[in-house]
């Protein structure tokens, strides 16, 4: 049976795509903190410390997506025209801009109560994020993510450093 656009979840796009990877990912993480719960009794101080920074590479990786979705929606503006042939009496045109070259005035009242948030938080975390696309670019155009390797750090959303290295007291 072929997977067609009302049996999907809002926002998860076609099969293979990036919506619905992120959509996949979502259902795995939600189990593996359903294990987490549980699990702990058989697993060492290091193996939790070891799942812990793994966790911080998530989040570091649904921060990425997260920029790049926000920074890509910011970038377009709708166009409204008048069309006598539309039951609205209006045409809407979406115009996809380059990151940074523009930004829809009201993307923090759109984007903020779906995220749960003001809309001056909104239109800062998507500033930021145009921003750190439009200084970064060979970061975003390059391809795939390459995942942080062993005793490298990440920076994540806040800015701090997660590494394998262990703090000694």
């Amino acid at each position: 049976m072929e997977d067609t656009p009302a049996d999907r979840t809002p926002g998860e796009g076609a099969p293979g795509s990036a919506g619905a990877r992120i959509q996949a990912a979502f259902a795995l993480l939600t189990s593996a903190f359903q294990d987490a719960r549980t699990d702990s009794a058989g697993l060492s101080k290091t193996e939790l410390l070891d799942q812990a920074v793994t966790a911080q590479r998530v989040l570091d990786a649904a921060w990425a997506v997260q920029s790049a979705r926000l920074a890509q929606a910011a970038a377009i503006e709708d166009v409204v025209t008048p069309d006598a042939t539309s039951p609205e009496g209006v045409r809407v045109r979406e115009i996809h801009h380059r990151i940074g070259a523009y930004q829809e005035e009201f993307i923090g009242c759109e984007v903020g109560p779906l995220l749960g948030w003001t809309s001056r938080q909104a239109l800062d975390r998507v500033s930021e994020a145009s921003e750190a696309i439009r200084r970064t670019p060979r970061l975003f155009t390059r391809g795939r993510v390459r995942g942080v390797g062993a005793g490298q750090a990440a920076v994540g959303p806040s800015g701090a450093r997660a590494s394998r290295a262990r703090h000694r007291r």
